[in-house]
């Protein structure tokens, strides 16, 4: 489809002003140089955002022209040569910064990325070869060469490399998974483990870091000695999050509920996400019902209130506000904690021994607002709307401040009306 020259035109006009305006002598040292470069360079970057690769390019091709030393503009130009394909381009665009920045690696591995794409393998090799006797203490030549060797099908080649990167300390979370993969293609198994462990240790986040620790997960479990491997490293100290979560799974499938549970307990201690907590509880949760541990299982219900009730402050500050079209709701931390607890119970079909432990617990006190909380939820979920009416305007007397329980009273009783 044929595009209108008008915008491309309006482009080039600006840019022959950023050059009028760059000659003369007293702009040059003037902040305002910058601002008309600057609203180019954003405009590309916008394309680029939306996919409009080759409008991008015609605006860095223009920017480059203009402003020779602008260097950023003429890196990003080579980068969208190459997702676009146009390799040869690439290629001479990163020999004309490697001209300036000669030891730079980010445009040495851009150039020789680029000769391969464009199918001169023996130039990409001879230039690679090339980096390693003009420097040959540097890790980051010889993972290069490694990554040159692999696509050529040269894996024994590339194994070698690999290790000579990380043996002049390259610490790369690429150049250890390219290992473990190759290692393990070669039947080389505790090379694999100790490259893919090693990729843990140099991933620089929480995301690459889990990544590696699922893939070395279930790499053990491909190899049937996943219980023996993550006790191992609970036992050397180096387990992690996830190998502690994948060890309480695997008890829990294989029947051994306990083990699970001072599995997750310990996983519990290790993370400091609030939302893998979360996912941890859920999972204790499940198992205290199946054990019948009433104790442990009704423990975060019951601190959660605790908090609550002793705290005494009644503003929305650490509760989930939910918004929709219909409605604002707010609901506390330790009704979270109660749902999740009569979730637990439900699952697995023992509502009614949750109902009547705190049954129980309401005769010795008809007042406690532990009790009282999760019965009325038990109720509401049973459809006994009646006894949920009743527990929520025992709520509100106890909690007049909390308007919430005299709506619910009132939407329970409704409810009940609507079945009779």
């Amino acid at each position: 489809m044929k595009r209108s020259k008008l915008p491309f035109l309006s482009v080039v006009f600006m840019l022959i002003t950023v050059v009028i305006f760059m000659a003369g002598p007293e702009a040059q040292d003037s902040e305002e140089n910058d601002t008309p470069l600057q609203e180019f360079v954003s405009r590309a970057q916008t394309l680029v955002r939306r996919n409009q690769l080759e409008e991008a390019i015609e605006i860095y091709e223009r920017i480059v022209i203009a402003v020779p030393e602008d260097y950023e503009s003429r890196s990003q130009l080579a980068m969208l040569y190459a997702c676009t394909n146009q390799h040869d381009k690439a290629a001479q665009t990163y020999s004309e910064l490697l001209k300036i920045y000669s030891e730079n690696p980010k445009y040495q591995d851009g150039l020789v990325r680029s000769l391969q794409a464009a199918g001169k393998l023996d130039e990409a090799f001879d230039l690679a070869q090339s980096y390693i006797q003009s420097y040959p203490t540097m890790g980051v030549h010889y993972a290069r060469l490694a990554r040159l060797y692999e696509v050529d099908g040269n894996e024994a080649a590339a194994i070698t490399n690999y290790n000579k990167a990380v043996e002049l300390a390259h610490d790369d979370r690429r150049t250890y998974l390219s290992l473990a993969r190759l290692n393990f293609f070669h039947e080389d198994i505790n090379a694999a483990e100790i490259a893919l462990k090693n990729a843990i240790l140099s991933a620089t986040s929480a995301s690459d870091r889990q990544d590696v620790e699922l893939q070395l997960i279930s790499f053990y479990r491909y190899h049937g000695n996943l219980e023996k491997k993550l006790q191992q490293a609970e036992n050397d100290g180096t387990i992690t999050y996830e190998m502690q979560k994948a060890l309480a799974e695997y008890y829990y499938k294989t029947g051994e509920p306990e083990k699970a549970a001072n599995a997750y307990k310990r996983a519990l201690d290790i993370t400091t996400s609030s939302y893998q907590k979360d996912r941890i509880i859920t999972e204790l949760l499940k198992i205290y019902v199946q054990l019948g541990d009433m104790d442990s299982v009704i423990e975060p219900y019951q601190t959660e209130m605790n908090s609550y009730t002793n705290s005494k402050i009644w503003f929305y500050t650490s509760e989930r506000i939910t918004v929709t079209s219909a409605r604002i709701a707010a609901t506390y931390n330790f009704e979270t904690v109660r749902n999740s607890l009569i979730d637990a119970f439900q699952g697995q079909d023992k509502l009614e021994v949750l109902k009547t432990y705190y049954e129980g617990k309401l005769e010795e006190n008809k007042d406690n607002l532990v009790v009282l909380t999760v019965l009325a939820r038990v109720y509401w979920v049973e459809r006994d709307y009646q006894k949920a009416a009743e527990m929520y305007e025992a709520l509100g007397k106890a909690e007049p401040n909390d308007v919430r329980y005299f709506y619910y009273a009132a939407a329970a009783l409704k409810k009940t009306d609507s079945l009779n």
